[in-house]
């Protein structure tokens, strides 16, 4: 079910896209990279915002945080760029049919890696996901996509690890969080550094499926 939702994904998103153009595929594709890094990082911090305030705590909160982080940022980005280039470039045929061909496959395939990567913050069957990051399926979309940002959280868009305007009891500092042998000279906050983010929410996959099991007993 998971593979032909990716698939769907992907088609649709990619059918869409290249209707749009070249120079429409190549602002979205800019702003869905974007809007998926900044919902990698902050999806969390959402969750336990909303848990703090609401006192609401179910297991698809940090699905629904991540999507919606997602879609407003993405809805931000698009339209500060919409402002930026109100004028639309135009490319001779060839070069639009390649550029928009070529723009709208890699557009739905990130799309398609990001979507994967959250899935394993929704509420469905364990079966669907191998739980082991370093199993022949480690190629899949959502390994993708978490190399991608744990790349990132290390290089360009990397962070200090302790700032001195934040509260240093806050769950987010290190070295609250255990560190990489490899990450450990990087003063640096590395996204997933153990690798252990599809370990983490299978587990919860299976103790959630083990509470709704002891609820019927």
């Amino acid at each position: 079910m998971i593979v032909l939702t990716l698939i769907f994904l992907f088609l649709a998103v990619g059918t869409g896209c290249w209707f749009g153009g070249f120079w429409n595929c190549l602002i979205t594709l800019f702003c869905v990279i974007f809007a998926g890094l900044v919902a990698s990082s902050l999806f969390e911090p959402l969750a336990d915002f909303l848990v703090e305030t609401t006192g609401a705590d179910f297991f698809a909160l940090d699905f629904i945080s991540v999507w919606a982080v997602f879609f407003l940022s993405f809805g931000i980005l698009r339209l500060v760029t919409e402002l930026m280039s109100s004028y639309r470039v135009k490319f001779n045929s060839v070069v639009e049919l390649v550029g928009r061909s070529l723009l709208s496959v890699w557009i739905a395939w990130v799309f398609v890696c990001f979507s994967a990567f959250t899935f394993h913050m929704a509420p469905v069957e364990t079966s669907g996901f191998h739980p082991d990051p370093d199993s022949s399926s480690g190629i899949g979309p959502d390994r993708m996509w978490l190399a991608f940002v744990q790349s990132r959280s290390r290089g360009p868009f990397s962070e200090y690890q302790n700032l001195g305007f934040l509260d240093e009891t806050s769950p987010y500092e290190y070295p609250h969080v255990t560190m990489h042998p490899d990450d450990g000279d990087l003063d640096v906050r590395v996204f997933d550094s153990n690798s252990e983010f599809i370990l983490r929410w299978h587990d919860r996959r299976l103790s959630l499926k083990e509470k709704e099991m002891g609820s019927f007993e």
